[in-house]
């Protein structure tokens, strides 16, 4: 009775045993593919880690360059905002200059127009000379008859009259003398006139062209001031794309300082990456030494069965354990059979 229940224990054993081995191998086989798979993620994880360090590589590359530029862009905007000052400060002084100049030459139209008044006034008092002069030839020319009628009657008074006609002679003389220069200050007057006429259309041009000019003038101060207006403008506008350009350096040095803390990052990913892979190797080496171990257990356990022959022993070997077949055999006791475990074919134990 004793050695029927030590053989139902032995058996429930081997089933048990037989039972974990297959659990063993199971889990093994479950731990190895999940080794697999962790081993592919860990893969694509580390292929990941690497592609997106290459990718903050360039972004660190690109935001460089990008700070570089803007910093150019910075630099370029400072001369330009100092250069527009100086334009600015150029134009003003056009401006003033301008405002000088229309200032001077509306000057000179007035004293222009104030000439040309003068010289048609020197031009009516040049005719009005001529008019005298004209009175003064007729009076000559009449006191030159009234010399010859002198002369005449002086004749015909003989010796009498010979002294009133050296008087008649005299007077006649003076008349031509006043007829004659009366002429030439009438030629002078005549010159004069047409210089006058001469002056006043030569001063009636000078004035339209000091008007003309000082339109003009007038034209290039508006369009200074509209220029010093747009410089001004280009001015404040490159102000702002200057503190732009600022802020934005300062944003790309961010960046830049976040990218550089990103790649680290990543390093440190890239680093805990390799190490985790190699667990999962190790993992994945252990779990197909176990699950080999648990096949080869799993293998001498279901080459045993448990038989009790009354008849002549089996020889006794000593307990082994082998995947290829054989027998384990069981210590004997005095005056009984040997319980003997024999490989079974469809691998149960009895």
């Amino acid at each position: 009775h004793a050695f029927n229940k030590m053989t139902v224990n032995l058996r429930h054993l081997v089933e048990q045993v037989r039972q974990s081995t297959s659990q063993v191998s199971r889990a093994s086989t479950q731990l190895a593919q999940i080794a697999d798979q962790a081993g592919d993620a860990t893969g694509q994880i580390a292929a990941a880690t690497q592609h997106q360090a290459t990718d903050i590589t360039q972004v660190a590359e690109a935001s460089t360059y990008i700070a570089s530029a803007i910093q150019q862009v910075a630099d370029s905007t400072q001369s330009g905002t100092e250069n527009a000052y100086q334009a600015e400060e150029f134009a003003r002084v056009g401006v003033a200059t301008v405002e000088t100049s229309m200032e001077r030459m509306q000057n000179i139209q007035a004293k222009v127009g104030l000439l040309g008044l003068k010289v048609e006034e020197m031009g009516q008092r040049s005719e009005q000379i001529g008019g005298i002069i004209e009175t003064i030839t007729a009076i000559a020319s009449q006191t030159n008859l009234l010399a010859l009628n002198a002369a005449i009657e002086a004749a015909r008074a003989g010796e009498h009259g010979k002294g009133f006609a050296v008087v008649a002679d005299e007077v006649r003389k003076l008349a031509e003398k006043s007829t004659t220069a009366a002429k030439e200050i009438g030629d002078l007057i005549k010159n004069i006139q047409q210089t006058a006429t001469e002056s006043v259309q030569a001063m009636a041009e000078g004035t339209a062209e000091v008007a003309e000019g000082t339109e003009q003038a007038n034209q290039a101060g508006q369009v200074l001031l509209e220029i010093l207006e747009a410089i001004r403008q280009v001015r404040e506008q490159m102000g702002a794309i200057a503190e732009t350009a600022q802020q934005i350096g300062h944003s790309s040095d961010q960046l830049v300082t976040s990218v550089d803390n990103a790649s680290a990052v990543v390093e440190e990913n890239s680093a805990a990456t390799e190490e985790m892979s190699a667990q999962v190797q190790e993992v994945t080496a252990s779990a197909q030494s176990l699950r080999t171990m648990a096949e080869a257990l799993e293998g001498v356990v279901d080459q045993f069965k448990l038989t009790a022959d009354q008849g002549e022993p089996e020889p006794k070997t000593p307990p082994s354990f082998s995947k290829t077949g054989g027998a384990v055999n069981l210590a004997d006791e005095p005056g009984h059979a040997e319980p003997v475990l024999q490989p079974q074919s469809n691998g149960h134990v009895h």
